[in-house]
């Protein structure tokens, strides 16, 4: 059954959006598509009521159209309101203390995580030692555009990138006896690090993770996200969420391509793209979607997403 909402103000746009303009009500059919912005005397309005529609007061609130966050990483932004938060430290005298804090503070977590890093917080450096007498649990910093990981020995211990190579597009910094140093940067943060950390959590942390996510974004007005980067782990833990309830949230996922040293490891991968395409589209599931792939290209400057171009 349609709804009419009425006694509000309904944002309209103005023109580059100066002089903005409110409607008096809005239509809604019965499977929730808003299909008329207007006044209560327009006609479709008293068609849809004369056919049953019902009216729903709003107290005079406004009502504003939703918000959808264009490039986000699910998984990886529920587990970051957990994370021990960087962004105001201005060296490194200030990064130890916040992670020495949050650690005392979360002594049954199993990991320390932390965000928001900067390459000029420790005038370039992102060393292991720097953080190894914080304490004894792997400690993992995500770089504040997310392209590179700094660790402590634990942590690289954990993951065991001391014998690995080098990913495809990616480095794991070593020092001159060739031992991992402690930073992971592209495409080692995104196929060592990122996967490492989403399998050795339970899946019903991850879950959880993810409807932290969903509910933080919905609190400040978002109903779709575009995920720019999604994998077998995260895709797994938004399906079983899925199965549990249903998401107050429309999904886009593009499906990551990490490098690989073949090509047809590569276009396996964008097979599988295909593959969930054809049974999650707009057709099949409009509210969780396969739209495309990710592959990474750019690189970064000091801890901002940079991208390259020739001239000729």
């Amino acid at each position: 059954m349609a709804t009419v909402f009425h006694n509000g103000r309904f944002f309209q746009s103005g023109i580059q959006g100066e002089n903005p303009s409110f409607a008096e009500c809005m239509l809604v059919d019965g499977a929730g598509v808003i299909i008329h912005v207007g006044s209560l005397g327009d006609e479709q309005i008293r068609q849809a009521e004369a056919d049953g529609a019902t009216r729903h007061g709003l107290g005079s609130r406004i009502v504003l159209p939703s918000f959808i966050d264009g490039h986000m990483h699910l998984l990886m932004f529920g587990q970051s309101l957990q994370k021990a938060g960087l962004e105001s430290c201005k060296n490194l005298e200030d990064i130890r203390k916040i992670l020495k804090d949050f650690a005392a503070a979360h002594p049954s977590a199993s990991r320390i995580l932390a965000k928001g890093w900067m390459h000029s917080m420790t005038d370039g450096k992102a060393l292991a030692s720097m953080i190894d007498d914080i304490d004894a649990r792997p400690i993992f910093i995500d770089s504040k555009d997310l392209h590179s990981t700094w660790c402590n020995t634990a942590a690289l211990d954990e993951m065991g990138v001391q014998d690995m190579p080098n990913p495809e597009g990616g480095e794991i910094h070593r020092d001159g006896n060739g031992e991992a140093s402690g930073l992971l940067s592209e495409a080692a943060a995104v196929t060592i690090v990122w996967p490492h950390i989403a399998k050795v959590a339970p899946m019903e942390e991850k879950v959880a993770a993810i409807r932290h996510a969903i509910k933080a974004y919905n609190a400040v007005g978002y109903t779709g996200l575009v995920e720019m980067a999604m994998d077998e782990n995260g895709w797994e833990a938004l399906q079983t969420l899925r199965q549990q309830e249903t998401s107050p949230m429309r999904f886009a996922v593009h499906w990551l391509i990490t490098p690989r040293k073949t090509e047809a490891e590569n276009l396996a991968q964008v097979d599988r793209a295909i593959e969930l395409n054809r049974q999650f589209n707009a057709e099949t599931s409009p509210d969780c979607r396969v739209v495309g792939i990710k592959v990474i290209g750019d690189g970064i400057i000091d801890g901002c997403t940079a991208g390259s171009s020739a001239q000729s």
